[in-house]
């Protein structure tokens, strides 16, 4: 049995829907909405929802803390390195950090940092091993990209560059 005090405490202290309520006492939603109306109970705000969510948030990632922050400022972790690390969504992560007062880095503060490992990465292929494995030993322009690591493109551009001709795939 549905009484005011259990409705109350569903609806607005433990932030149950309509629908929710609803499915647990085998009625439609239309008929708690009308119930809460009968009682004058106002519909909640956004803020409320914004409120009860950032309470949760805080809890769930009490205890990981000082490993987000870490990975975040210390290894310079990206925003999907830390998703896909603590299955949450950037957004989440975003508020998160709002919250607990750490910056979130723009693509300028990014860039610095991605720069240095750019260069550290510069790719360069001579033009004789190039043409060795090219032409003569007929490797592929994908297995060159993934010995050098580096994206097919670079490869082609590299071939343009030493006026070695590249083949047909019919040839292949």
């Amino acid at each position: 049995m549905l009484n005011n005090e259990t409705l109350e405490d569903l609806y607005f202290n433990q932030g149950m829907t309509y629908e929710q309520i609803g499915e647990l006492f085998g009625v439609t939603k239309q008929t708690i909405h009308m119930k809460c109306k009968s009682l004058g109970f106002l519909d909640r705000k956004r803020e409320d929802f914004k409120h009860r969510d950032t309470v949760r948030l805080i809890k769930r990632m009490e205890g990981l803390k000082e490993q987000i922050v870490e990975d975040y400022q210390k290894k310079y972790f990206g925003m999907k390195e830390i998703e896909e690390k603590y299955d949450v969504s950037s957004s989440f992560i975003k508020r998160y950090f709002k919250i607990i007062g750490i910056p979130i880095r723009g693509w300028k503060d990014a860039g610095e940092k991605r720069r240095v490992s750019k260069e550290k990465r510069k790719v360069f292929i001579e033009k004789k091993d190039l043409y060795e494995k090219y032409c003569v030993k007929n490797t592929t322009i994908s297995q060159i990209a993934r010995e050098h690591n580096m994206p097919t493109s670079t490869v082609y551009r590299f071939l343009k560059q030493y006026d070695i001709p590249i083949k047909s795939k019919k040839l292949l």
